[in-house]
């Protein structure tokens, strides 16, 4: 994950013509001008860089994500996929 200092559509401009919508997102939502990328490494690594050669502030952001989670990245996930995600994720029953 980073953290970008930037406008929620310039964040979105940087993912758009790095073409990689389907290797990082913008995650969180900090205020008008801060938002966070999350997404495969190198993915969210290139947002990072780009920003920064443009100018921008940002930082790459010291994630835990612990040892099964890391194997089903969270932006990967539609409505639907949610309702497999025990399975799909092996992480054992929902009940």
């Amino acid at each position: 994950m980073a953290a970008i200092a930037a406008p929620e559509e310039a964040v979105e401009r940087y993912i758009t013509k790095l073409g990689i919508r389907d290797r990082a997102v913008v995650a969180v939502y900090n205020a008008t001008d801060g938002h966070v990328v999350s997404g495969e490494k190198g993915a969210v690594e290139s947002v990072l860089s780009a920003a920064k050669m443009d100018g921008l502030r940002g930082t790459k952001l010291n994630i835990d994500q612990g040892r099964r989670i890391h194997s089903c990245p969270s932006f990967l996930f539609t409505d639907a996929s949610l309702t497999r995600f025990p399975q799909s994720c092996n992480l054992g029953s929902s009940s």
